[in-house]
Parts: structure tokens; C-alpha cells; sequence
């Protein structure tokens, strides 16, 4: 191992002192389908785009191969690009010994998760850029992120000093870390039963994770995290659990009334720099807007505060507004910097505040923002909320409505004056997991909010996805970007592209959705499934040294937790039993990971525990989805129940004409004398019986007036028949859908 320990004893005083948020001869990189690439095609640096032939040169060569990582809205990625990549002295040392590939993060995450790993063990820190060095064959040996130019210099005539002089070494060391980073993506845990006792373990040791006063995983920087939100979500409704409900709102709270929310024009910025949410780092990722929207309205939903609609509805519509395409897909991110100033578009001085505000309103802007002379970053002001407008009205003595209409007008002001700022580059690179997972979000919340809007953006954006997105083979591409495809999709990308359109299915009712969300699923298992060990692939083929397995959530949920997802939805909506045969292969190779690590793949608890024990959203599905239903709060004590069967199916009557047959009744848990009102049924005579039989088909209504205390379920026994034969009776629990005025 003697080319890491050299490289640790010359620079490891150094890099320890850094924060952890950070054709030959010719650039290759301006015709590339990537904003990231191009962004560095006037480098000095002679980069070439990953390749086979890239690493055939670096044979041919016999060169190291010197690889960095990154994405367009890096900062970091930015300021190495200013600092080194364009400096003749670094990249003479770079071009005359090594061959320098280039990669976007994004387009490339298979790449990116391999040898971000590799600069985890080998340095001890993870962040973009990632730069490694590589043997021909693709194995690192040495690694890290980024460094400032005369430390960069450094690391290059060492590591050209230990393949030159020390090769055997060099080659051994890449070797045996090449083994532990495919064993580590590839390792494999005994299964684990998904009992309740176990989740609310795991949910007690994830909530432990979490900063009681502000929320968010405590430890460095703040990222969303949505994942565990989401997990914890799950836990509070299905199995009661206040302690998850408490965290969630906790960070929730920390996240709207901080830095990291962009209080003027909507949106959040992807992670807090401080304990308090206060001070973000200011790009905006299009995979957080997506996610952590999701767990807004599901908070919601919960809870019916409104602080959480109003957040949801603030990030949604900054999507629309910046993040939309004509096409209907959504654009990747936006810069972090106006120019190569960080976060000078969502910066304010007092001064600023009392020309556009005028001094009363500005000294109680100042007062609610905490905005101050001296500022909170670089002299400048990052607005954030010092408490929730209901709060401070008790401080000012004013009344919370008045409040809360003084705070709209002085951000709407500010929002005029910043329409004349220099708005953050957009990444206008096109996702396909981004904007599926951002097509699921926007899905809900026209389900939940009945919001014509969001249902549009959903759907348009399903159609781009399979009209646009999809190659010959059936499967899903990566990215589109300049009105190309470029490279092929992850699992993460199919996967998310098959939730997507079962949600589009539940929002819509329409059978194309199915039937897409079915033909992505049948290539999944052929493209990524291990058939032996049950589990998925991250990708089709092998990219460095053995096919990875990707099962634990980052930015986003993890591949294989999505699958999960995907399968049990599809067990619950079709009669095709193989997705519950692989939804149950894939829980079991998962499992164990899950639950030895909570914090790393609280999305595969939630869709195992969502398979095991069913799903909580207000629409549900009996047999396996020839009977969907969803009861509505319509106000003034009345429950609406809409039951839809599909063609060639039916449900028993509330009176079947006979006792065999089992009834369609509506319970209200915990209310005696609720009058329900049943629809005029249908006789109809079945080959499998010899009598007519009263029953209901096509679309019904139950009415239901439960008085003043409205619940927070029903229930519904049905038993779903065709002409042929019945099935078995089934209770639905359908949790209330309350309407919400659009927006």
C-alpha cells in the first residue's frame, strides 16, 4: 500500500486543514451532451469524455489515468475550474502525465458512485470535485476532493512520482482497493423479518440521529434528507408514532423558516452550512424540490397546518415558473452563483431593505428576517424567519393575519426588485429520475389539493418521459440535453419512471398508465434483477471492475428501494402475481442492509414495510386493482365514498339477495348511528350462479353523514366478482381525502 501511505505523508497535513464542502492534445469536451462538460471546454487541461478509448489510450501511453467528478452547479467544482484547470503550469503537468477524463456527475452516476467511494476510503472525505487517479484498468489509488492549486500541483507530481518509480506498488494498491470497493457495492446481508417491533426500532434510531431543536441529521452540513422524512412520515401514520410525526415537523419547521427556504421567490436550496438551517449553500437541485414537496404535503395531509401547503405550494411553483420546459420535462438545477458571486441573487443589505421597503416597513422586515447592518454572510443578509408568524404576532402584539399580510406584501416587494437581479444559471439538463420523481410530487399534490396545475405538469411531464426519454430496447435513457439523449438509464431512472406513471394512473384512472408503468417494470427484471440473490443492478453493464448494487439512499432513494416501491404498488394493482414474488425476493436481499442501517435506507422500510402492510394514501385498491376507492370529507358532517370497478367486474350490493355473498358495507370506526345511503343496485344473472344477483358496477357514490366528529378513516367490505367467479371478501381502509381550495 505504499502509493497511499506516500501520498497521506505529503499531503495529509494539508488536505486535513480543508473544509469537507468541497483527441490527444486537444479538449474534447464542446460538443458533449453535458452542461457540466462544456462548461470546462476551454479549459487548458486536454480532457477527454469518459471512454473505453480513453483508458485504451492510457495504455497505449502507459499513463495514469487522472479523473475528476463533478456537476455544473458545483461551487467547488467552479472555483478548481478557476483556480487549476486553467492554469499552464497545472495542466502541462497534467497533459504531459496523464490522461485526463472528465465526467458529469448527473449524466454519470454509475462512475460518480464508484469513485466517490474510492475518495471516501482512501481520504476519509466525500464532496465534488472528486478527483482520482487511476490505473489504465480503471482501479484507483489514490484520491480526494478538492484542493487549492498549489496543493493540487503537489498531488500531481507525487502521484506521477509513485507510477513512475514505484509501479508494482502503485498497481497492488489500486488492486486491492478495486476489491473493496466491489465488495462493499456487491455485499450481501441475510434477511430480516419486517416486523413492526423492528420498524419502530429502526424509527427510534433514526429519529436519535436527528437535532431535537432544529431537525435535520445532526453532524456537518444540513442536507434535506427526504428520505428519512418520509420513512418517519410512514411510521407516524401507519403505526402511530408521534415521536416520528414530532421530527419530522421539527425539521420541517427548521427548514421553512431558514436560510435554506427562499422565502421571496419559493423553492429550497440544497443543504444548510449551520446547525439553524440559516445559512445554505444556494444552488437549487430540482431531486430536493421534488422530495422534500412530497413530505410537505404529506405533513399536511397529517396534520391540516398550513404552513405546509403554503411551503409545498411556494416550491412546487418555483418549479413551474423556473424549472419547466415547453417540452413538459424539468430542468436539472439552478447555479448556486450569479456570476462567480455565491448567492448574490438572494442576498440583501438594510440599506437595500429601506430604499424598497421605506424605514417602517424595512425596521419590521428586519425585525421578522433578522436582518441586521453587519449581515449573516459576506456583509450581506440571508432573509430567514426568526419564528413562525403566529409567534412573532404575540411578540408584536399584532394580530396573526395582520402579520402575515404584512410579511406577503414586503416579499412580494422585494420579489419585484429582484426580477431586475442576474437569476442563477440554469442546468438545463433534463433527468430522467429527477423529473419522474418530480412528476410523483406533482401527481400528489393535484390529487391531494384537486390543483389543476399540478395535475397538467404531472401528466405533460409522463408523456415527455415516455415519448421523449425512452430508447428502442424499451428502457429509459439518462438525460436530455440540446435535443439529444445521452447515455443509457440506471435502475434509479427506470424505476422512478414506472412510480411515475402508476401515480399518473391513480391521479387519472387512465389504463395507458398502467400498461407503461407494467412494460417499464417487465425491462427492469431483464435489464437489472439478479435472479439469484433477488435484488437489482445500478446499472445494465459493467463501467470499472464488476457490476454494482446501489442500496442505499442519497440525494435520492436508493434504485433498489424505489423498486420495492414500484413492486408493491403493482402487486396491489394487477392480478399478475410475479411482482408480489419479486417484491418479496427483492425485501428479503435488502432487508437485513436495512435495518442494520436505518439512516442509510429508510426508503426500503417504508416500501417494505408499504408491501407488507399496505399503503396510506386516501385512494385505495381491492382485488388487486379491479376495484379502486376513495372516501371524501365534502364538509358539514358528510363523507362521499367513489367506488370504480373496472369493465367486466363488480361488487356485491349493500342487499345481495343472497346470504352467500357478502354485502358492500360502510363502517364509520367509532360513530353508532351514521345514516349511509347506498346507490340503487343492479340485478344482473352470472354463469356461476343460478339466481339473479343485486350488485354495483362501473362507478358508484356512498353517502355517509357522520355528525361533528369526522374521522380519520372508513371502512369498506367489498367482494369483487366477473361473470366467472368471486373473489375473497376484502376490507379497504380508506383514509379521508379532505378538500383543499385551489390555488
Amino acid at each position: 500500500m505504499r502509493p497511499l501511505r506516500s501520498l497521506a505523508l505529503v499531503l495529509g497535513l494539508l488536505l486535513a486543514t480543508l473544509p469537507a464542502a468541497f483527441a490527444q492534445g486537444a479538449n474534447m469536451l464542446a460538443g458533449e451532451g453535458s452542461p457540466y462538460l462544456r462548461q470546462h471546454a476551454k479549459d487548458l487541461v486536454h480532457w477527454v469524455p469518459w471512454s473505453d478509448e480513453a483508458f485504451a489510450r492510457a495504455k497505449r501511453e502507459n499513463k495514469p489515468v487522472y479523473l475528476s467528478i463533478g456537476y455544473s452547479t458545483c461551487l467547488w467544482c467552479h472555483v478548481m475550474r478557476r483556480e487549476s484547470f486553467t492554469d499552464p503550469a497545472i495542466a502541462k503537468l497534467v497533459n504531459d502525465n496523464f490522461i485526463a477524463i472528465l465526467v458529469d456527475r448527473e449524466r454519470r452516476p454509475d462512475i460518480d458512485e464508484t469513485y466517490a467511494l474510492a475518495t471516501q476510503l482512501i481520504s476519509g472525505i466525500g464532496g465534488w470535485p472528486t478527483n482520482a487517479f487511476l490505473t489504465p484498468d480503471r482501479k484507483p489509488f489514490y484520491a480526494m476532493i478538492y484542493v487549492p492549486r498549489d496543493i493540487f500541483q503537489q498531488t500531481l507530481e507525487v502521484a506521477h512520482n509513485e507510477w513512475t518509480n514505484f509501479r508494482a506498488e502503485t498497481e497492488a494498491s489500486a488492486d486491492q482497493m478495486a476489491v473493496i470497493i466491489h465488495q462493499f457495492l456487491t455485499r450481501r446481508e441475510a434477511a430480516v423479518e419486517l416486523t413492526p417491533q423492528k420498524l419502530a426500532e429502526a424509527s427510534a434510531a433514526v429519529i436519535s440521529r436527528f437535532d431535537p431543536t432544529h431537525g435535520g441529521v445532526t453532524g456537518g452540513a444540513k442536507f434535506m434528507r427526504p428520505a428519512l422524512l418520509l420513512f418517519l412520515l410512514r411510521q407516524a401514520q401507519a403505526h402511530k408514532t408521534d415521536a416520528a410525526l414530532a421530527t419530522v415537523e421539527t425539521t420541517l419547521r427548521g427548514i421553512l423558516n431558514g436560510g435554506v427556504h427562499d422565502h421571496v421567490g419559493g423553492g429550497l436550496h440544497r443543504y444548510a452550512e449551520d446547525a439553524a438551517w440559516q445559512v445554505p449553500h444556494f444552488e437549487k437541485m430540482l431531486y430536493d424540490q421534488a422530495l422534500v414537496a412530497q413530505a410537505m404535503l404529506q405533513s399536511y395531509a397529517q396534520t391540516g397546518k398550513g404552513r405546509y401547503l403554503n411551503g409545498a405550494h411556494g416550491t412546487l411553483d418555483f418549479v413551474l415558473k423556473h424549472l419547466t420546459d415547453t417540452s413538459g420535462g424539468f430542468f436539472s438545477a439552478l447555479d448556486a452563483a450569479s456570476g462567480e458571486e455565491e448567492g448574490t441573487y438572494y442576498l440583501w443589505t438594510l440599506d437595500e431593505l429601506r430604499k424598497v421597503l421605506g424605514a417602517e416597513d424595512a425596521e419590521f422586515a428586519g425585525k421578522i428576517f433578522g436582518i441586521t447592518e453587519e449581515g449573516n454572510f459576506k456583509g450581506s443578509n440571508i432573509l430567514y424567519l426568526k419564528d413562525a408568524p403566529e409567534n412573532l404576532a404575540q411578540a408584536f402584539k399584532l394580530d396573526p393575519a395582520t402579520v402575515k399580510a404584512r410579511i406577503a406584501k414586503i416579499l412580494n416587494k422585494l420579489a419585484a426588485v429582484r426580477k431586475d437581479r442576474v437569476l442563477p444559471a440554469t442546468d438545463r439538463k433534463i433527468i430522467t429520475s429527477w423529473n419522474a420523481a418530480m412528476a410523483v410530487t406533482f401527481a400528489e399534490a393535484a390529487d391531494l389539493l384537486d390543483n389543476d396545475r399540478y395535475r397538467r405538469a404531472a401528466v405533460e411531464n409522463g408523456t415527455f418521459l415516455w415519448a421523449t426519454m425512452r430508447s428502442d430496447n424499451g428502457g429509459f435513457r439518462r438525460s436530455h440535453f440540446d435535443g439529444a439523449l445521452t447515455g443509457e438509464g440506471t435502475l434509479l431512472d427506470n424505476a422512478y419512471a414506472a412510480l411515475a406513471f402508476i401515480a399518473l394512473y391513480d391521479l387519472t384512472g387512465g389504463p395507458e398508465w398502467l400498461e407503461r408503468a407494467t412494460q417499464t417494470a417487465a425491462y427492469i427484471a431483464n435489464a437489472f434483477r439478479d435472479n439469484e440473490a433477488g435484488d437489482y443492478f445500478m446499472t445494465r453493464s459493467d463501467i470499472a471492475f464488476g457490476r454494482t448494487k446501489l442500496r442505499n439512499d442519497g440525494d435520492m432513494p436508493s434504485g433498489n428501494a424505489v423498486m420495492l416501491d414500484v413492486l408493491a404498488r403493482l402487486a396491489n394493482r394487477t392480478l399478475e402475481p410475479e411482482y408480489q414474488l419479486q417484491a418479496e425476493a427483492l425485501l428479503a436481499a435488502i432487508s437485513g442492509l436495512a435495518l442494520g442501517d436505518p439512516v442509510a435506507h429508510a426508503y426500503t422500510l417504508l416500501a417494505g414495510d408499504q408491501l407488507l402492510r399496505g399503503e396510506q394514501g386516501t385512494r385505495q385498491y381491492a382485488a388487486k386493482g379491479r376495484v379502486r376507492a376513495r372516501a371524501i370529507d365534502v364538509g358539514g358532517g358528510k363523507v362521499r365514498i367513489d367506488v370504480t370497478m373496472q369493465p367486466g367486474w363488480h361488487i356485491n350490493s349493500n342487499k345481495p339477495l343472497e346470504d352467500d355473498f357478502i354485502a358492500t358495507e360502510v363502517k364509520v370506526p367509532g360513530t353508532a348511528a351514521t345514516e349511509i345511503t347506498y346507490p340503487a343496485p343492479i340485478e344482473r344473472s352470472f354463469g356461476f350462479h343460478d339466481k339473479p344477483l343485486s350488485v354495483y358496477e362501473g362507478s358508484i357514490r356512498i353517502d355517509a353523514k357522520v355528525g361533528p366528529n369526522i374521522p380519520e378513516r372508513v371502512e369498506m367490505v367489498v367482494q369483487a366478482c366477473n361473470d366467472e367467479l368471486c373473489l375473497v371478501p376484502e376490507t379497504m381502509s380508506l383514509r379521508l381525502h379532505r378538500i383543499v381550495a385551489q390555488k
